[in-house]
């Protein structure tokens, strides 16, 4: 008596990919599953969208309120560059992440898009802070140059 494996494994294949949990976020904002998370406007248009895949970010774009796209960062293991929007679609902050947490030199602009301070992140919290190259003087704190 032979046994034909191909059904078993199909039936494995198919329930496998069949039990992929949809996205949901606990208490502390933590996801799990899998599926995206859309962040609107006032008006209702996108403001981002963010896909995940068991649990973990892999893809944010940003979108101005005409829908146009601002930019798009592909996330491996919680490291890149995710920016935080005004009403208007300008973009606040520029800021870096690495395993997810604020990590580097995180960039404020004004509503013309002109770079209005600098922040140096470590672990998520705040280690310095600048003005912008046109507004400072003087010395501007450990690692900002001047």
């Amino acid at each position: 008596m032979r046994l034909n494996i191909l059904p078993i494994i199909g039936f494995i294949l198919f329930s496998s990919l069949g039990c992929r949990r949809p996205l949901t976020f606990d208490a502390q904002g933590v996801a799990h599953g899998t599926g995206e998370k859309v962040y609107n406007y006032r008006t209702g248009a996108p403001k981002s969208r963010e896909e995940y895949v068991d649990g973990k970010l892999v893809r944010s774009r940003w979108f101005r309120p005409n829908g146009a796209l601002i930019q798009e960062t592909n996330w491996a293991d919680g490291a890149g560059e995710g920016i935080y929007l005004r009403e208007d679609g300008s973009i606040r902050m520029r800021m870096p992440y690495v395993k997810g947490i604020a990590e580097g030199d995180a960039k404020e602009y004004d509503e013309a898009g002109n770079m209005t301070k600098a922040v140096r992140y470590h672990g998520g919290q705040p280690v310095t802070k600048s003005e912008s190259p046109a507004t400072r003087s003087g010395f501007a704190g450990p690692g900002i140059p001047n």
